[in-house]
């Protein structure tokens, strides 16, 4: 059997990870374990598992081309859809064009659109309900980690460690200095770490901008004290 293989990440952040790697070799292992001929992939970047298909440029083409083969096969009903509407509407598509749907985590080789076997449609329908669950606890997680530790998505905060903590302990020491002079303390402020080379996180140079965005978060965060005048 011809199939399309059907990747997706949710998060443009996610596109340069081990996510489409893995979901390729997954579907890769499935078709050698069954024989089956993949003809091309297809890669929907970016793309939440909640969109329709007309907001998948890939899977829009997919169909396009359903001529071409007897199937699709995807890593897991995750990646084909997280919401319970969306996936069904999804399969009524694919079932339409005449293509069976897999996924590479089936212990079988299961169609996901055969509506003929009620156990089959309840055990896929549940498959997706638990999926969302799975997203929102999943989203639950990564919200009380951001307010416990101010990461989130993998991305510190700022000042959360401790070259970090330096730079700011440094910045604020400065700043309460030059603004104590009545003087404007950004564009001070950069130079002065410039010099030292203390740069940015990512080893870039401090500008007037950059130092004056830090220095307005120190204020609402309390560590700087607010003055009428910058």
């Amino acid at each position: 059997m011809k199939v399309f293989g059907y990747i997706r990440v949710s998060g443009a952040s996610q596109v340069d990870k081990d996510g489409p790697d893995r979901q390729r070799a997954a579907i890769v292992d499935f078709c050698v374990r069954y024989n089956l001929e993949i003809v091309r992939f297809y890669f929907d970047p970016g793309v939440t598992g909640a969109k329709e298909a007309a907001y998948r440029p890939e899977f829009a083409d997919m169909i396009l081309h359903a001529h071409e083969v007897q199937g699709i096969v995807s890593e897991a009903p995750a990646r084909l859809a997280r919401d319970n509407f969306v996936a069904e509407m999804l399969l009524a598509q694919c079932r339409k064009a005449g293509l069976k749907v897999f996924t590479a985590d089936s212990p079988a080789l299961t169609d996901l659109t055969n509506d003929e076997n009620p156990t089959a449609t309840a055990m896929r329908q549940l498959f997706q309900v638990m999926s969302q669950w799975d997203k929102a606890n999943l989203v639950a997680r990564l919200r009380a980690a951001r307010e416990r530790t101010g990461r989130f998505g993998g991305v510190p905060a700022w000042g959360m460690n401790e070259r970090e903590k330096v730079l700011q302990e440094t910045m604020i020491q400065l700043a309460v200095k030059w603004e104590g002079q009545g003087l404007a303390s950004p564009g001070r402020i950069a130079d002065a770490l410039n010099e030292a080379q203390l740069f940015g996180r990512k080893g870039q140079k401090w500008t007037h901008k950059t130092v004056d965005n830090h220095v307005r978060r120190l204020r609402k965060q309390g560590l700087l004290p607010c003055r009428t005048t910058v």
